[in-house]
């Protein structure tokens, strides 16, 4: 029986994942069992599921911050090969822990301001900006400084990850 009962949870969670132009629905998803985070964790680790419903299935990840969800997307930031990956789970720390694990959060995005990536980069120092701690204030001071001695060629991410010309963060 449990596992008929699984298997229709199944079902009703690739239903939300589906679809041509796909939002995340949040009511449709909190209406679902409390654990059905389980099955989205499983869709977006099965390398048999289409990348696309992946994908949906780790945004749908951040409806659900749990200790288990943390760890899933943190690893995926650190050690996923796919860049698109690395960059969606750092937008997803960001959504879903910045409230309820604020200094993990932090502690994360300040490491990320040295990423190899520039687009994590900017993620990262965007997390960073709204409630800002006096210790990510003086890891965004110190990468701002960075990106102020680096080529124009690096321009694009000073204003993306905005820092105003100014010297001040939007």
């Amino acid at each position: 029986m449990d596992q008929v009962q699984g298997d229709l949870r199944q079902q009703r969670v690739m239903q939300l994942l589906r679809g041509f132009e796909w939002q995340l629905d949040e009511q449709a998803f909190l209406l679902l069992p409390d654990n059905c985070w389980e099955e989205l964790l499983q869709i977006s680790n099965d390398r048999n599921v289409k990348k696309l419903i992946r994908a949906r299935a780790a945004a749908a990840l951040t409806l659900y911050p749990n200790d288990k969800v943390w760890y899933e997307l943190v690893s995926r930031i650190s050690y996923d090969r796919s860049r698109v990956m690395r960059r969606r789970s750092t937008e997803q720390v960001c959504k879903a822990f910045s409230d309820s694990r604020a200094r993990a959060v932090e502690e994360k995005m300040i490491s990320l301001l040295a990423d190899k990536d520039p687009q994590v980069r900017v993620l990262a120092a965007r997390c960073l900006q709204p409630g800002k701690s006096e210790a990510a204030s003086s890891a965004l001071t110190m990468f701002r400084s960075e990106l102020d001695r680096a080529e124009d060629s690096r321009f694009w991410e000073f204003e993306a990850a905005g820092f105003k010309a100014d010297r001040t963060i939007e």
